[in-house]
């Protein structure tokens, strides 16, 4: 499975002048080729019609209230069950953390402030004191981060709340927009032959 976003369109070039990893001639290979909407088959610059083509898109999830044990509390599909403290600090680690912020915005989350590392940045407990820092500068009683940095701060669960800061988790999903039975079908196909 390959996802081809408009990123990749973007900066179409191999590593590390682009953000492909191998050439597009590579889309060969694949047996599915999931486009964000918004992209077409005519996009790409390779033939991809051998392959099965899906559209995918990404939707809010909810917020979650991330504890000690990894554990996700207060699903919430539309922010009811999570009472979120006027004042947040946002914190991620992504290649792209506008599109985070955009996220957020879109559901009505506004930070104070945006806390942005490398991606695929590896926490520190420097890093954590830095961001305890940063709450307490700005007032703020929890950070928001994703899913992806969530996980690499789980283990500073303890520190940030001995400093009265929670740490939630802005949660989205990926789901296929077309061609949604063929593509399980082929799933299906592929890991139980």
């Amino acid at each position: 499975i390959v996802i081809i976003d408009e990123f990749t369109l973007q900066q179409k070039a191999l590593l590390p002048f682009g953000r492909l990893r191998e050439p597009w001639s590579a889309l060969k290979r694949a047996n599915v080729i999931a486009l964000h909407e918004g992209i077409s088959p005519q996009d790409i610059p390779t033939d991809i019609n051998h392959a099965l083509i899906i559209s995918i898109r990404t939707e809010w999830n909810g917020v979650y209230k991330l504890t000690k044990a990894g554990l996700r509390t207060g699903n919430s599909t539309n922010n009811s069950t999570i009472q979120l403290p006027k004042q947040l600090l946002a914190v991620s680690a992504i290649a792209h953390p506008a599109r985070f912020e955009a996220t957020l915005a879109n559901e009505g989350i506004r930070p104070i402030k945006h806390c942005t590392f490398a991606d695929h940045h590896a926490y520190t407990l420097a890093d954590c004191r830095t961001l305890i820092a940063e709450c307490k500068q700005a007032n703020a009683q929890a950070i928001i981060t994703t899913e992806k940095d969530a996980v690499k701060l789980i283990s500073y669960i303890d520190e940030l709340q001995s400093h009265g800061i929670d740490v939630l988790c802005g949660s989205i999903r990926t789901v296929i927009a077309d061609k949604r039975d063929e593509f399980l079908g082929m799933m299906n196909e592929l890991t139980h032959p």
